[in-house]
């Protein structure tokens, strides 16, 4: 079987945003890195996040460049979310 592409689908894997753990860590103070490694990779089926994974894997894509609707997307949040959480991490520098 051939697999089809279309402009949307171009669209979809061009919008992908990978990362790797630098380390064999795999939990970090009750947060299950591997799955926010998996939430912002976007492998399928998405893991369901703790909201603190969640917070984890937005601040993530922000450092590698999402937008706050890729972010949102991906995390199944409202952009409001993830625009009041960027916000915050802007006072806090």
């Amino acid at each position: 079987m051939t697999e089809t592409w279309s402009p949307a689908k171009a669209r979809m894997m061009s919008s992908r945003v990978y990362f790797c753990l630098d380390s064999t860590d795999t939990c970090d103070g009750g947060i299950d890195l591997v799955a926010v490694e998996r939430a912002v990779a976007g492998e399928l089926p998405l893991p369901r996040l703790t909201p603190e994974e969640q917070r984890r894997a937005a601040l993530v894509l922000t450092r590698l460049g999402a937008s706050i609707r890729v972010t949102a997307e991906r995390l199944g949040l409202e952009q409001r979310i993830v625009t009041r959480w960027r916000a915050s991490w802007r006072a806090a520098r």
